[in-house]
């Protein structure tokens, strides 16, 4: 699904949503996405375009007849070695934002303003066992 969502454009996924850019492989998912408590963001979104007067298109689920067909070729897998280096640079910008949220600081770069936070520590380098 995320190969569908970030990677291949509308017209090409097999189902998809006008209103609030769901896409699935599934028309089932499609019909329930519509339901607030699977899917709160189509509501939302619909909520937000009454509110700004926009019109609300009655048909809004759609399947693709041509869509893109994902295969081997589409899906680099990276050495474990680069998995590791992406999950921790992931944790590290988690910590970073946590800390900046708590501390009320906004704006960028937040790399930045951490060590003036931290005085003369600094952010624990999170280790990976194998």
């Amino acid at each position: 699904m995320h190969f569908y969502r970030k990677h291949v454009a509308m017209d090409q996924v097999p189902f998809f949503c006008s209103i609030c850019k769901f896409v699935t492989t599934s028309q089932l998912e499609l019909e329930k996405h519509v339901e607030a408590y699977v899917y709160p963001a189509h509501k939302a979104t619909i909520k937000a375009m009454l509110a700004n007067k926009e019109e609300v298109m009655e048909e809004s689920l759609f399947q693709n007849i041509k869509c893109y067909v994902i295969t081997e070729t589409d899906v680099v897998r990276p050495s474990r070695e680069k998995s590791d280096q992406i999950f921790l640079s992931r944790k590290r910008a988690d910590l970073v934002s946590l800390a900046a949220s708590i501390a009320g600081i906004s704006g960028e770069p937040l790399e930045d303003i951490i060590p003036d936070m931290l005085g003369n520590a600094s952010l624990p380098s999170p280790s990976i066992s194998v």
